[in-house]
């Protein structure tokens, strides 16, 4: 069975401070056409690369604009 990850980037708006940046973790399991929330991320990011284990999704570094995060976070499903 196949998921959708939507999670992190920003508002499209002009780069630095003023931007808006997400932390949020969505998934959707179409299998019955359900959006799952997921705990946040503890960063608001935007440039990320993601991957899944065992039902869970993790950002792997990220940036939004005025930092660069090297750590990995882990998004697990709200139970």
């Amino acid at each position: 069975m196949w998921r959708a990850f939507v999670f992190g980037g920003g508002d499209g708006g002009a780069l630095g401070a003023g931007s808006l940046w997400y932390n949020t973790v969505v998934s959707y399991r179409p299998t019955d056409n359900k959006w799952i929330l997921r705990y946040p991320f503890n960063t608001k990011n935007g440039a990320l690369t993601g991957a899944t284990w065992k039902d869970n999704f993790l950002a792997i570094g990220s940036g939004n604009v005025i930092d660069c995060f090297l750590e990995v976070e882990i998004s697990i499903k709200k139970r």
